[in-house]
């Protein structure tokens, strides 16, 4: 998209002083706001007009297509897409990239990056439905490097949404439970849409229910041996630097970070002198009429839908 160009004119018969109260209208509506926001939404080219941006297309689609366990009825949502392609001209039209006031608070930038993740996966895997992994979902580039996935004018992949976005210019190791690559060893897909005004509450659920499930992490009391998710392997560095910069943890281990939000009973299982080993990632659709759908099992004390 291009920078918005200013007039450099006005017409011959202007007055000098009808020209300056233009020029004053015209700096007014080109400075930035006066709340000077977060300096990773700082974009020069962006616009300083807040729009409407609604998420209750995708709210509606995740009531109406993901169950109880974070699984989605891929065939039904490729039957009935509409809700789905309307939150995504949403998403292609604007972005905290290219409207600072829409998104002016990170809860509401990356909410909007959460939910462009998660919404432009699942048009990925209807559009090449029915499919058994997102790893059959192109060849060169793969479905992560696709740069298709339009957000605020710009082509990006969901490798650009996740690396070079999400982790770069959030301090939310969390994001990591909540983006979903539509896999069955991924988190699960709640019922509802990421809201802003509700982000951390959304993130902090998120991450207790993930780390609830058995598939994600098993404690092994007889073998001193933490069986965690490679979640926690290939995104180390996330949640180190969060246990550092934000708990002012000196030399912690992802152990640290596990303990947080296992399970009470689980947690305090984990002894400092643990190994740690990691699962093999199960790239399986999140498919619910998938003939492996039954293994994802709901947990005690936990549910994937709204609690409103």
């Amino acid at each position: 998209m291009e920078t918005p160009r200013r007039p450099i004119g006005v017409g011959l018969g202007m007055t000098v002083g009808m020209m300056v109260v233009a020029l004053a209208a015209l700096m007014f509506v080109f400075q930035a706001p006066t709340a000077a926001p977060p300096e990773h939404l700082v974009i020069p080219r962006a616009s300083t007009a807040a729009v409407w941006f609604d998420i209750k297309p995708l709210d509606r689609l995740s009531k109406r297509y993901v169950d109880e366990v974070g699984m989605v009825d891929y065939e039904g949502l490729k039957k009935d897409h509409k809700d789905l392609d309307a939150f995504l001209r949403q998403v292609a039209e604007i972005s905290p990239n290219n409207n600072i006031a829409t998104f002016s608070s990170e809860e509401e930038a990356l909410a909007y990056w959460i939910n462009a993740y998660n919404a432009w996966m699942m048009k990925a895997v209807i559009d090449a439905y029915p499919t058994e992994s997102v790893n059959d979902i192109g060849e060169d580039p793969g479905v992560f490097d696709i740069e298709d996935k339009t957000c605020g004018g710009d082509d990006l992949s969901l490798n650009n949404i996740e690396n070079d976005i999400v982790r770069t210019a959030f301090l939310e190791p969390r994001v990591h439970f909540a983006l979903n690559c539509a896999s069955m060893s991924c988190p699960w897909l709640p019922q509802e849409a990421f809201d802003p005004e509700r982000l951390d509450e959304q993130l902090e659920r998120e991450a207790r229910r993930f780390f609830a499930d058995p598939s994600h992490l098993v404690v092994d009391v007889e073998t001193k041996t933490v069986s965690l998710t490679s979640i926690l392997d290939w995104y180390q560095e996330d949640f180190l630097r969060w246990l550092t910069e934000v708990k002012g943890i000196e030399d912690p281990s992802v152990l640290d970070y596990v303990r947080l939000y296992a399970p009470e009973d689980v947690a305090n299982q984990i002894g400092d002198d643990f190994s740690v080993e990691y699962l093999e990632y199960d790239w399986r659709l999140n498919d619910r009429n998938a003939e492996w759908a039954e293994l994802r099992k709901p947990l005690a004390g936990t549910t994937v839908a709204s609690e409103q």
